[in-house]
């Protein structure tokens, strides 16, 4: 028998079960609209990588990124380091100065600092801060240089003691040329071998960008050297030890093929680590916007802390695939660049691309070849990733590569050769009281062997190009 109080607690009951199957509908809705969500985007993901093969490392990472041992005795830039405490500005005046022997360096066109010619404020500076220049000159003469260990390369890593190097550098051409006018010679050639082994040492187990600083260097060096030995007062004998010093120094010179690669792994480093990806552009005076592309918008002027912009522009490009879209396309690049560094300059395979950076075309002759991907198609790729076009533009295509052309490393391969048969050239003079026809000349008198780039029918050199 029902009474008058169930029809109540019936209707409750009835109540409470229909919002109940209503938010399970919801929740069913939304949990397929999510999974439609994910599929879709997984699909966009999987699809966003069409045509863009993962070659894998174009060389043994590894292995490059074992520890170089090196002791501390051995380590030029262990010196270097103690020569920077000393040398480092204090005050204005100095920072006007070490920018006049920096000059020297990175002017139009690169001139030794004189004795005679030198202003009154550099001869004081180089006489305050000689106690960094012996340093300088002592770690010169170690056998070998580590600045970052291979494994700890970043994007951007500190650079000052290379630019200390280049101050030094300066500073050691004008004590030369104090000595050379003083009638010391050996002495003056103790200077400007320091120059030359420098140049080298900076980029012993370094990036391109120490490269670069070195083959500035070596040319302040070379323009020291030679026209320390076209003086007179040599001897044959002076100069003999003079050309063998040259080529010791030169012999430590790493091939272009070892910075390109310490240069890929700072890049698959910032590729692999987002972490402080968002700093290291802003370091290199970059900003990332948050809702992508290469203009900043208005979102990006409203949220400008790094706490907050950092972890969202990892989740996007995570959820964009960029990441590994950029290792891809940086992957490629630099297998195309290797493949092609370190052949000489008649070997090589054309340039097919220069913006947004270098790419060669495809050349199956080469001893390891890259991957077969069109030239437009992987510069495309690099426009269009965020992380890999932010590295690539490291490396902006306007001008010829490091290794091309007028590129620094490439006059810097061709001034190597030419100062060597010059050198040997002086000595030939002294020697046979005569200049010689052809470099074929100093082939089984001076030289055993040509350098590179030289031929027995060619003439001495007359400039360091």
């Amino acid at each position: 028998m029902t009474t008058a109080s169930q029809p109540p607690a019936s209707q409750g009951s009835r109540r409470f079960r229909r919002p109940k199957g209503g938010l399970g509908r919801r929740l069913a809705i939304g949990g397929i609209v999510g999974w439609v969500a994910f599929v879709a985007v997984t699909i966009w993901r999987v699809g966003s990588l069409d045509g863009l093969p993962d070659v894998g490392d174009p060389f043994d990472v590894a292995e490059a990124r074992r520890p170089v041992t090196l002791p501390d005795a051995d380590n030029a830039f262990v010196a270097y380091a103690a020569a920077h405490k000393l040398v480092d500005p204090p005050n204005a005046i100095d920072e006007a100065r070490r920018g006049l022997f920096c000059k020297a360096l990175w002017g139009d066109e690169i001139r030794p600092l004189t004795w005679s010619s030198a202003p009154l404020g550099l001869r004081e500076y180089l006489e305050a801060k000689r106690a960094a220049l012996e340093l300088w000159r002592e770690g010169s003469r170690r056998r070998d240089a580590l600045y970052h260990q291979p494994g700890r390369l970043s994007v951007g890593p500190g650079m000052y003691l290379i630019q200390d190097a280049n101050i030094l550098a300066g500073m050691a051409a004008l004590e030369g040329s104090r000595l050379e006018d003083a009638g010391a010679l050996d002495e003056a050639w103790d200077w400007y071998l320091a120059m030359l082994r420098c140049s080298r040492l900076i980029g012993r187990h370094g990036t391109l960008m120490q490269r670069h600083y070195g083959a500035r260097i070596h040319s302040l060096a070379a323009r020291c050297i030679l026209r320390w030995a076209a003086d007179p007062r040599l001897g044959p004998g002076q100069l003999r030890r003079a050309l063998h010093d040259t080529r010791d120094a030169d012999a430590l010179t790493p091939p272009v093929s070892e910075a390109v690669k310490l240069d890929y792994l700072s890049c698959l480093k910032a590729v692999e680590d987002l972490t402080n990806f968002e700093s290291t552009m802003r370091d290199c005076g970059r900003i990332l916007p948050l809702l992508g592309g290469r203009q900043t918008g208005v979102l990006d002027r409203l949220v400008r802390w790094p706490v907050v912009r950092d972890p969202i522009q990892r989740g996007r490009l995570h959820v964009s695939n960029d990441r590994e879209r950029s290792r891809r396309a940086i992957r490629l690049l630099f297998a195309n660049w290797l493949a092609q560094v370190d052949r000489p300059t008649g070997r090589r395979a054309r340039l097919a691309i220069r913006k947004p950076t270098w790419i060669y075309t495809d050349d199956p002759s080469a001893p390891a070849p890259s991957p077969a991907v069109r030239p437009e198609f992987l510069a495309r790729t690099l426009e269009r990733t965020e992380i890999a076009g932010f590295l690539s533009g490291l490396y902006p295509g306007s001008g010829d590569p490091p290794w091309e052309g007028q590129g620094d490393l490439a006059r810097e391969r061709r001034r190597r050769s030419v100062l060597i048969v010059r050198l040997a050239a002086e000595v030939y003079r002294r020697e046979h009281g005569a200049a010689p026809a052809t470099a074929g000349a100093l082939r089984g008198t001076v030289l055993e062997e040509l350098p590179e780039g030289i031929a027995a029918a060619d003439p001495i050199p007359a400039g360091l190009k």
